[in-house]
């Protein structure tokens, strides 16, 4: 009996990390296809529903202009933890939190009459948003680096074969409250 119990725990514990490390995976793929050539290879990452809500035709426009832009530019995207996998109703769910460091090209300000009282008034901003040890000002190349940390639902449906993620903002929340349920919410 105390074999079979020890192998039960083994096989649970086996299950539970081959889900987070299917999680972590998936979520590198998507970090992946945000740098890929076509924008909109990222979108694949996302619950479907969230479509509903925000037209994926519009996120992929936003996407595309801010890629063009040039002035704004993702980097070094870490995984910083996976919660535990809850299952109800035949989907699983868990809770992603990551960082971002997030460049924000100011250099049009070199220069110019005001820039060191703009990029003063800038920085005193994104302090407060995010805290001084996540914001740093590159002085020669006008360049803000600011980190944000943030989370996303993981959720896997069996209808749809892979984990999709929802993220866990105010933006979202009509969403997340249809998808995932409460008794989820509450403990992720």
């Amino acid at each position: 009996m105390k074999a079979i119990l020890s192998l039960l725990t083994l096989f649970i514990s086996l299950s539970l990390f081959a889900q987070k490390d299917q999680i972590e995976n998936t979520f590198n793929n998507y970090i992946e296809a945000t740098h890929a050539v076509n924008v909109g290879d990222q979108l694949d990452y996302f619950y479907p529903q969230m479509f509903e809500y925000f037209p994926r035709e519009k996120m992929l426009e936003g996407l595309t202009k801010t890629r063009e832009n040039g002035k704004i530019s993702l980097e070094n995207e870490r995984l910083v933890s996976i919660s535990e996998v809850l299952t109800e109703g035949g989907k699983k769910f868990a809770l992603l939190t990551y960082q971002v460091d997030l460049n924000l090209n100011v250099a049009e300000l070199k220069g110019q009459e005001g820039a060191d009282e703009a990029i003063a008034n800038m920085t005193k901003d994104y302090v407060e948003q995010h805290g001084e040890e996540n914001v740093s000002f590159d002085g020669e190349n006008y360049v803000f680096t600011i980190t944000f940390t943030n989370t996303l639902y993981a959720i896997l449906d069996k209808k749809l074969g892979s984990w999709k993620f929802l993220p866990k903002d105010e933006t979202s929340t009509m969403i997340t409250e249809q998808v995932i349920p409460e008794g989820i919410r509450a403990r992720l």
